[in-house]
């Protein structure tokens, strides 16, 4: 009798000689193992590694993000892709859809838009990732937060079956202050809704602005 076991978080379990995957699917990469016995000891195994190739896809924490002055800004981005990709951060600009071309090309350039900057690892930003087989989660640190970082992040990814990218906009975060003056409870309320509210204003003409 000849086997195969599929490696994952449910063992499967199939009998013959030649296992058909129709319409094979990311999440059935993994281990395999091919085991062959009889009624005379012992049974003979082989695993088999299978790898599946699709194009990346990205998908940022979140779109809209707004952070206070002075403060150490985290980004986040979910890259799911195979082979492994080549991923990097670009600010500003904007990325075009289906190109290969990097940021220290013209492929960027329109009438109308600024070449994106390549960001690297350094004293200003922090860049890591992690991988777990296909899937990387990509973070950028934008270190001590000014009104020259105001703007927008993009996280792209590429292989040799395509490319994929998400965009951030960073925005300042109006803080409340900590000391109120004496007054009664609706004033000190109402300080503090015009405050969100001064917030959200520019958090709108930034999305606006670069929309």
């Amino acid at each position: 009798m000849i086997g195969f076991h599929f490696s994952c978080h449910t063992v499967e379990a199939y009998n013959g000689t030649h296992l058909h995957l129709p319409k094979l699917e990311r999440r059935q990469m993994g281990a395999y193992m091919c085991i062959a016995s009889n009624d005379v000891p012992p049974a003979v195994s082989k695993r088999v590694s299978l790898s599946v190739h699709f194009a990346p896809s990205v998908r940022p924490t979140s779109q809209l993000l707004g952070a206070p002055l002075g403060s150490d800004v985290q980004l986040e981005c979910t890259v799911e892709a195979s082979p492994m990709p080549v991923s990097y951060w670009l600010k500003g600009g904007r990325v075009m859809p289906n190109s290969f071309a990097s940021a220290s090309n013209g492929n960027y350039e329109q009438p109308g838009l600024s070449r994106p900057e390549m960001l690297l690892d350094g004293p200003k930003y922090g860049i890591t990732e992690d991988r777990h087989g296909f899937r990387t989660n990509m973070r950028l640190v934008v270190r001590s937060f000014s009104p020259a970082d105001v703007g927008t992040y993009h996280c792209v990814s590429t292989n040799s079956l395509g490319r994929a990218d998400g965009t951030m906009r960073l925005y300042v975060l109006c803080l409340p202050t900590t000391s109120f003056r004496m007054g009664s409870g609706n004033d000190t309320a109402r300080n503090l809704t015009e405050t969100f509210a001064v917030s959200m204003i520019g958090a709108r003409k930034l999305h606006n602005h670069i929309k």
